[in-house]
């Protein structure tokens, strides 16, 4: 089957990113399986050293072509998901945060701006070249929010949600240079949070940070042992 050579590229460099990220990964585990026997054994100070290298273990991006870029943040929901376009607004911040503070000489384009072309042309159907034009972005980060809910049932919330992030890179005619889909996306990851511990606006903003934070890491290095906080 033949493949063009963009996309052959693209597969290329899919596959490296996942190497490494597996090659970290299983390092790791030995590290904890490591320290976990050390401290049984009392040996307080080899666990502690264990501790700081896993700390200092970063996790490679998949996708590193932000750098030194200016970009468009847009984020959207389907109809159906819950409260989508408050969702999506809260989204696209987050991650204009992160990627502001995470990614080397990337220019993020306030939100505001992308807002406000968007409210002035077709929302249902958004033409990313024409905003990239317009906006003068390098690149369009593009995030897919589908099946967005914030209830277990009646009594429990468990956010979930179905993810599709794309770069579309304007230099190259508005074309996909990176894709991913974050399936079944949920927080917490087992159980859920009770409805009278909290009101359903915290709990979105919570459940928001935690998807703004693995969409955010597709672009960007982080510390492996940050997976351990997370519930």
């Amino acid at each position: 089957m033949f493949r063009s050579p963009i996309a052959a590229h693209a597969a290329v460099e899919q596959g490296r990113a996942m190497r490494q990220r597996l090659t970290a990964t299983r390092g790791l585990f030995v590290l904890l399986a490591g320290l976990l026997v050390l401290s049984g054994a009392g040996c307080v100070g080899v666990a502690a050293q264990m501790i700081h290298v896993i700390r200092g273990n970063k996790v490679p991006a998949e996708f590193d072509g932000l750098k030194d870029q200016r970009v468009a943040v847009v984020c959207t929901a389907n109809a159906t998901s819950y409260d989508a376009s408050a969702a999506s607004s809260q989204l696209a911040q987050m991650v204009e945060i992160l990627l502001r503070q995470n990614v080397k000489n990337v220019t993020v384009i306030p939100q505001q701006k992308v807002a406000d072309w968007i409210d002035n042309n077709d929302w249902e159907n958004i033409d990313y070249a024409q905003l990239g034009k317009a906006l003068k972005a390098e690149m369009i980060v593009a995030i897919d929010i589908d099946g967005l809910r914030m209830h277990e049932d009646a009594t429990m919330y468990r956010g979930r949600a179905d993810v599709t992030i794309r770069v579309f890179d304007m230099s190259k005619r508005g074309s996909t240079v990176f894709s991913r889909t974050m399936s079944n996306f949920s927080y917490p990851t087992q159980g859920g949070v009770h409805v009278s511990e909290t009101t359903i606006a915290a709990f979105q903003r919570l459940f928001m940070t935690e998807l703004a934070r693995d969409v955010g890491r597709h672009f960007y290095a982080y510390d492996f042992a940050e997976n351990f906080a997370r519930d």
